[in-house]
């Protein structure tokens, strides 16, 4: 199943990849670009039909897409002055030389704070839910491990214990992401049951006893933190506000005609817009933090779930033998 996924991704990412090429050489034709110009933008989506699993989707989003907006900035700026409404505004903005400085300063200001902000609340929050994952995956093998100390096969409550961790698991995994389950707050209560009915019969099981009821606790309240920040994403307001921003501090550059502005007058569009796209797509892969350039590896959880399960099969062996003498 999870290489049909797999295979599934690779096609489809290929497909985008195929559009967005096609639409490129198009944009590129039209402006009158060197062929030259026009192979090494080929060249960016090469890696996309040799790619491995989602590594295709990774390098169109973070890469051919920004250099494809600026790439559409270019063209715009190319045919700008053939429409008439952009012409006369364009036209116009050539009299106010002193007012576009000011509003360019304004807004290139405004524009670093914007970006600087949503830039450290996007990583602040990315490293606080996979510190968040990390702490909940090894207090849940912690757990998991403390309820080695109880031996006593005729009690099931230890085991009990493991395989709800198992459910736990099994319940927030989705493939590659972490998900918010309210059947855990059961098994949270579960576990605090079979916890109330170990008997601990020397005084290694009494200190395992309470690690095992305090990380009960703990995984209840990384839970609940994982879950809050895995709610915290940045505002679609604020990311609207920032697309606004970016046409605004583009716009001067375009008060001057290509054939005034020449070759330089390009490369600056082409740059600044392939740039401010990149930001941009940037702050967008930070809003999902399980896939795209930022993905969150939950190699932990898959390798804690192994452990789970090897535990669960090595306890049924014993109850096994057990039952049997």
């Amino acid at each position: 199943m999870e290489n049909t996924t797999n295979t599934n991704t690779v096609m489809v990412a290929r497909a985008i990849a195929l559009v967005s090429l096609l639409g490129g050489q198009l944009m590129l034709y039209l402006i009158g670009a060197n062929v030259i110009v026009q192979a090494l933008y080929a060249l960016l989506f090469l890696s996309v039909f040799f790619s491995r699993e989602n590594l295709g989707y990774v390098f169109l989003l973070r890469v051919a897409t920004p250099v494809s907006i600026g790439i559409s900035f270019t063209l715009l700026y190319h045919y700008a002055y053939g429409i008439e409404p952009l012409k006369a505004l364009l036209t116009a903005s050539f009299q106010v030389t002193f007012m576009m400085d000011k509003f360019f300063d304004v807004i290139s200001v405004l524009y670093a704070i914007v970006v600087a902000f949503l830039l450290w609340k996007g990583l602040t929050d990315y490293d606080l839910l996979r510190l968040e994952l990390n702490r909940e995956a090894s207090i849940i093998r912690k757990l998991a491990y403390y309820t080695r100390y109880f031996d006593d096969p005729a009690d099931r409550n230890p085991a009990t214990i493991v395989r709800l961790m198992r459910d736990y698991i099994t319940n927030i995994m989705d493939g590659d992401r972490v998900v918010g389950c309210k059947g855990n707050n059961a098994i949270i209560k579960r576990c605090i049951d079979a916890a109330a009915h170990i008997e601990a019969r020397d005084l290694n099981d009494q200190i395992a006893l309470e690690a095992i009821m305090q990380g009960i606790g703990d995984l209840s309240e990384i839970r609940s933190r994982r879950q809050a920040f895995m709610e915290c994403k940045m505002s679609p307001y604020m990311m609207l506000f920032l697309v606004i921003m970016t046409i605004f501090l583009l716009y001067p550059l375009y008060t001057k005609t290509p054939q005034e502005g020449g070759i330089a007058a390009y490369i600056m569009i082409f740059s600044m817009s392939t740039l401010l796209a990149f930001m941009f797509v940037t702050m967008l892969d930070l809003r999902d933090p399980f896939a795209g350039y930022w993905k969150i590896k939950l190699d932990s959880f898959g390798e804690l779930l192994r452990e789970l399960e090897e535990m669960i099969a090595a306890e049924g062996k014993t109850v096994r033998k057990f039952a049997a003498a």
